[in-house]
């Protein structure tokens, strides 16, 4: 009998349901600049090429960052919680380059046609050097879960989704959960559209 995967969890789930009970308190004030950028993930779907999912930035003289999630909201996110993404997305880095396209992995799903989530970690706020000079890593995966995790090719000796991955995306996606979509008027435009131009350079195609 095949073993099932354990349920998916993590000791900093609902980290963005406790950043909305802390809004930013002057939003429109706040300047995006990616030299603060820590991490940033991006969704390519069909109905979003470019969707911002998340940009965590740092904030001078505070050990807390801010998040700004898919509806352009600008949170502030405890140490604990900020820290423990970036210690996975740490822990991410150290795994094996795919050799693939936008460095990814692919969850095995049963349609042929599903959304692919890209992360850019910082090369400065992850303490690991970039190759040829780049300021960002990237790692992707497609058709990520929280059901699912055996990966439809094998990347070396993983054969479904290294933890670390699977944890980080869960949390990071939590900023997109009610995300609507870009016709119903619930996103803030004003603060996406500076988080978009402090984005430039980062993604690549």
């Amino acid at each position: 009998m095949a073993q099932l995967t354990s349920p998916w969890s993590s000791p900093f789930e609902s980290w963005h349901s406790r950043a909305l009970l802390n809004p930013f308190p002057s939003p429109y004030s706040f300047t995006p600049s990616q030299d603060r950028l820590i991490l940033t993930m991006i969704l390519n779907a069909q109905t979003e090429p470019e969707g911002l999912s998340l940009a965590l930035f740092s904030l001078p003289d505070s050990t807390e960052t801010i998040a700004v999630d898919a509806r352009g909201r600008v949170l502030l996110v405890s140490e604990k919680d900020s820290q423990g993404l970036l210690a996975l997305a740490q822990t991410a880095l150290a795994l094996p380059k795919t050799g693939r396209f936008w460095n990814g992995w692919s969850v095995k799903q049963n349609v042929s046609c599903f959304p692919v989530h890209r992360l850019f970690v910082s090369t400065s706020a992850s303490e690991t050097p970039g190759s040829d000079g780049e300021a960002f890593h990237q790692i992707s995966v497609a058709g990520y879960s929280k059901e699912k995790r055996v990966l439809s090719d094998p990347v070396g000796k993983y054969t479904e989704l290294p933890d670390a991955l699977w944890e980080l995306f869960g949390l990071v996606l939590e900023a997109r959960a009610d995300a609507g979509s870009r016709w119903d008027n619930q996103r803030d435009e004003m603060v996406l559209g500076k988080v978009r131009e402090a984005l430039e350079g980062v993604i690549t195609i």
